[in-house]
């Protein structure tokens, strides 16, 4: 006798906290993920950019990378 398919649980019934969730792959953990990265960057660009002394032109583009980085993923987990 065949045995009923047993159903794969959501996500939302194994953990209430879905939408905090430090998975990355997940759309919830990706929004976390996101704007963490996104505030970082908008830090780390604001502390380099407005100091006395900026030095190189270079030092602005690993912080611009990093909001670029963050404003990606909270896009691409807003929209899916």
């Amino acid at each position: 006798m065949a045995q009923p398919a047993v159903e794969k649980p959501s996500l939302r019934a194994i953990s209430p906290n879905y939408r905090t969730s430090t998975d990355i792959m997940s759309r919830g953990g990706g929004i976390v993920w996101g704007g963490i990265i996104l505030f970082l960057g908008i830090m780390w660009f604001a502390v380099t950019a407005f100091r006395i002394d900026i030095g190189p032109i270079g030092n602005l583009v690993l912080p611009f990378l990093m909001i670029v980085a963050g404003l990606y993923l909270l896009v691409t987990k807003l929209v899916r």
